[in-house]
């Protein structure tokens, strides 16, 4: 298993594309829906005291960067586990208006600025 930094990952070349990492940063002031939980990170174990770091993470699945999988909208669909990474990686178009875009055409990121419905 290769495992890479997300600097080297985001500056890779995958049969000739280049990929570009997307995943927006975690922390306590990222924007939520309304009624989400808000992320938090807390320290629960520390190399001073317990001679290894271990943090705890809480937060709903809509935060920050993330995928929705079939089984969110459709009731027996796929969960994110069940789908191959390789669907993931690819030619896509960016767009903030779904409706002006060919769906038939492949792969779409959905670009959200409007955080109308989010609280920061």
């Amino acid at each position: 298993m290769l495992i890479y930094s997300p600097v080297e990952f985001a500056s890779m070349r995958i049969s000739g594309m280049k990929v570009i990492d997307i995943t927006r940063k975690l922390d306590e002031n990222i924007a939520v829906y309304e009624g989400d939980p808000r992320f938090s990170l807390e320290t629960w174990r520390s190399i001073e005291t317990d001679a290894f770091m271990l943090s705890k993470i809480r937060m709903g699945t809509h935060t920050g960067t993330h995928v929705d999988a079939p089984c969110h909208f459709i009731e027996g669909g796929k969960s994110i586990y069940e789908l191959p990474l390789h669907t993931f990686v690819g030619r896509c178009v960016v767009t903030e208006d779904v409706s002006k875009c060919d769906l038939s055409s492949g792969r779409v990121l959905i670009k959200s600025t409007d955080k109308s419905r989010m609280t920061p």
